[in-house]
Parts: structure tokens; C-alpha cells; sequence
């Protein structure tokens, strides 16, 4: 609320993990209104304070500490009556770079921007306010900031950043801002030396893009045309068919459309598991990865070998989404990689029911077999805007439960007891005999939250 904040006052948000953060502040002429982010709960020990007042904005070391980068503009930053945005990110990457910028949009046209080579930018865990020589009211909005996704930087420079989180499912989406030039590197362990293959967006002034293995072989596919721009973010994303051994590369927000490159592969081992990032011949790069990163699309036939989502080896918990699907939608659960011995089997809507079932082992198109549980599904399924499901199990009573929405214990449909002592989560197998488009998500927490799960 508007007041005089000598001293730094603690906003009371712990483990805050975007990796960017908007602030509203509104504050009068005279006013310098500051923000602190550090990675404990003590004010004194924050890595960076922002501080605004009239036409100027200062990122400093820390409160009060030397100015690290400044700018300034004829017209005032704040306004009494009106609170304006700031954002705050830091390098999603665990890098030294800590960006500064105003509106909604994390990472778009920043103002300031410092690059620490002497230590890791601080994750945004606890933020602090204060203002000096006058009133100033602040808000935090975490959710504006991580529905932007997982962001970082890349100079003018052709050395491979690697990506600090692995892909868990066998497709990823992401934004990036570039004159040209962005590279991925992809490969199946985080030593950027054995990645298998390179893809080159923008290549020789934005005119070309390629794949290829490693970094100077012959391209395997080509694409002719513009693809990116300086002052816009361009989404793409790859994906990883097991079963035609194929390697796919596209433009758009729709993992399975609009694919511009493509290759064949001689192995089944997914090259996305870890990936590496740089932009090179002139231009610099802001990137985006998705929250929902983890994206894959399934067309019509039922077909469970096509697609597999590798969960975390001790899964207990799983969220996800299917979307242009209303009917024969099969989730198959198993403990390893082989599609032909799933544990259990969920169904929803099958031949169109207005039900959903879960059952002993794969029962594919037998609707009704071997069934463990069913409940009416009164709503049935929602293929314009997507239909969320969790997915839980209890190692303790061997109990394995479904539900809609994202909060674990929520909404519940179905339970069953389990006759294994291991988590029948550590593998999926989705599909849908109409088609479908799907998003997998793990993660250990009740509540999913919109933050990056995939990558990082």
C-alpha cells in the first residue's frame, strides 16, 4: 500500500522459482522507489536492487550498493496515480546475467542489463521493498511472470550454452528473438562434445535453416526462407518420433505442424534429452522455453508404441493435458519402457461413453475388460480447450488414484490398490483413436504450478 518504506520490507513469498518477476509500483514525484532480490529471507545480504525514480532507473549491488547499469528518459517512470510495471530475470541458466525491463512480458525490450562473470545470477526466491523521500505502493505478480516461461540469453558468440534441466518427454517447444544465426545442439547426455545432431535457425542472414550432425557436417535437411527477427519472438519446436525413428523440427506453437526440417535416425534413443544454445555472426538471442514444454501429438489409430513419456525414475505424481480429442482417449502406466506391458490402463469417454475407467494391464479397444474401476464422467471430455487430469500413487498403501484438474486429491474419479511395490507412474503411453495433442508434466508438488517443469 502507499507509505514510506525506510527500511527493506520482505514481500512474504518463499521459493519463488521463475525465472522472472514483474513489479507494479506506483510512487510520486521525489520518490525513489527500490526492489531487492536475493536468495535468502536477509535484506542486507540481496545480490541486486532496482531502483527508480523520475526519468531515471538504476540496477545496483545490492541496496544502496555501486550502480551496475543505468538509463534514463525525459518522461517520469512512475506515476502517483498509476501503478506501473517493472520486470525482474535473472539467467534461467544459473548464469551471471540479470536483465531489467518495463510491462508484463519477462525478457521483451529490457533497460538495463548486467552481466557478473564472478558468480551465478541469484535465484528470485525472497524480494524486498523500500521506498525513499516519499509514499510508494508495490505488487508482485509471480504468476504474469511464469506464464512467460523458462527465459535466458545468448550473446554474439558461437560457444554452446547448456540448458541445466533434461527434456523429460520426447518433444520440447520454445520462443527466440534473433536477427539470425540461433543454434541448437541436442544430444543424449549433458557433454555438448557427444551431441548427435545441430539445428541451425536463420543461417547465412536469415535466408537459411538446416540439420545436421555435429557442428560441420553436410545438412541433412534444409529449409529456404526467413524465419526469425530481431524484434519479435519466433516459435519452433522439435520432437522425437521412437517409433519412425524420425527427428522433426517445425515452426508454430503445434508440436506435429508446420515441419520445416526432418531426418531420419539409426538408433531409438531420443537426441532431446539434453540440449545446448547459442546465436552466432552477429546477433544476440532471448529465449523462451515453454512451461508446457513437454509437448507431443498423436494421430488418429490408437497406436501406443508411437509415443512414450519417460517420468522421473521414483514418479509419484504426474499432471497432464489432452486437447481435439472427445472420445477413446488410453493412458497406458507401466514400470518400463515396453508399451506391451503396461500395468494399467486408463480410459476416458471409450466408444463415446460418458465414462472413465481404469484396468488391470492393456485391454486396447475391449472396453470394459479387465476393468478395476469405473465412474460416470458427466462432463466427458473437452477438445477445444483440453481436458487436465493427475495422476497419483502411494508407495505406502499401493494405491493408485485419478482426478481432473491440477490439484492432487481434487475432483477425484477413481482408485485402485496396485499389486507392485513399484511406481506403475515411471513410464506413460498416450494416444487417442482420433488424434490427439498432449502435454505431460511431473513434478513432486500438490499444486502444479505454470512454472517450467521440462527444462531447467
Amino acid at each position: 500500500r502507499p507509505e514510506v518504506v525506510p527500511a527493506y520490507r520482505r514481500c512474504r513469498i518463499d521459493s519463488v522459482r521463475q525465472a522472472g518477476v514483474v513489479v507494479r509500483i506506483r510512487a510520486g514525484r521525489g520518490t525513489v522507489a527500490c526492489v531487492a532480490v536475493g536468495a535468502t529471507d536477509d535484506p542486507g545480504a540481496a545480490k541486486y536492487e532496482l531502483a527508480v525514480e523520475g526519468g531515471g532507473i538504476e540496477l545496483r549491488s545490492g541496496p544502496q550498493g555501486r550502480v551496475l547499469a543505468a538509463a534514463s528518459q525525459a518522461e517520469a517512470f512512475l506515476n502517483e496515480g498509476e501503478a506501473r510495471p517493472f520486470w525482474i530475470a535473472r539467467d534461467a541458466d544459473g548464469g551471471g546475467r540479470v536483465s531489467v525491463g518495463r510491462g508484463c512480458a519477462v525478457g521483451e525490450d529490457p533497460l538495463l542489463a548486467h552481466e557478473d562473470y564472478a558468480a551465478a545470477a541469484p535465484p528470485l526466491h525472497h524480494l524486498f521493498f523500500a521506498s525513499v523521500g516519499g509514499a510508494a505502493s508495490f505488487e508482485a505478480h509471480l504468476e504474469e511472470a511464469a506464464t512467460h516461461g523458462f527465459l535466458t540469453f545468448t550473446p554474439d558468440k558461437y560457444a554452446f550454452k547448456k540448458l541445466s534441466g533434461r527434456v523429460l518427454g520426447d518433444a520440447v517447444r520454445f520462443s527466440v528473438k534473433a536477427e539470425g544465426h540461433v543454434h541448437v545442439a541436442m544430444g543424449p547426455t549433458d557433454d555438448v562434445e557427444q551431441a548427435l545432431y545441430e539445428v541451425v535457425l536463420g543461417g547465412e542472414g536469415n535466408t537459411r535453416s538446416y540439420l545436421r550432425v555435429g557442428a560441420k557436417d553436410a545438412p541433412l535437411a534444409e529449409h529456404a526462407g526467413a524465419l526469425l527477427a530481431a524484434k519479435e519472438y519466433k516459435e519452433f519446436w522439435m520432437r522425437f518420433d521412437r517409433a519412425k525413428r524420425r527427428l522433426s523440427v517445425g515452426v508454430g506453437a503445434e508440436v506435429g505442424r508446420g515441419v520445416i526440417l526432418e531426418t531420419a535416425m539409426a538408433v531409438r534413443q531420443c537426441p532431446l534429452r539434453h540440449l545446448f544454445i547459442c546465436t552466432s555472426h552477429g546477433a544476440e538471442g532471448r529465449w523462451c522455453f515453454k512451461p508446457d514444454s513437454v509437448a507431443l501429438v498423436t494421430p488418429p489409430g490408437g497406436d501406443y508404441a508411437l509415443h512414450a513419456v519417460a517420468t522421473q525414475p521414483a514418479q509419484q505424481r504426474v499432471f497432464l493435458s489432452v486437447k481435439h480429442a472427445a472420445r477413446d482417449v488410453l493412458i497406458g502406466l507401466g514400470a518400463g519402457p515396453d508399451p506391451g506391458k503396461v500395468l494399467y490402463e486408463l480410459a476416458l469417454a471409450p466408444g463415446g461413453a460418458p465414462v472413465a475407467q481404469l484396468r488391470e494391464a492393456q485391454s486396447t479397444h475391449t472396453w470394459g475388460a479387465n476393468t478395476a474401476a469405473s465412474v460416470a464422467l458427466p462432463e466427458g471430455l473437452h477438445p477445444s480447450v483440453g481436458t487436465e487430469l493427475w495422476l497419483a500413487w502411494a508407495p505406502e498403501t499401493r494405491t493408485l488414484r485419478v482426478g481432473l484438474g491440477r490439484v492432487v486429491g481434487a475432483r477425484q474419479l477413481l482408485e485402485c490398490a496396485t499389486a507392485t511395490d513399484a511406481t506403475p507412474l515411471r513410464y506413460l503411453f498416450v494416444t487417442a483413436l482420433e488424434g490427439a495433442e498432449w502435454q505431460v508434466l511431473s513434478g513432486e508438488e500438490g499444486v502444479l504450478s505454470r512454472a517450467m517443469l521440462a527444462v531447467g
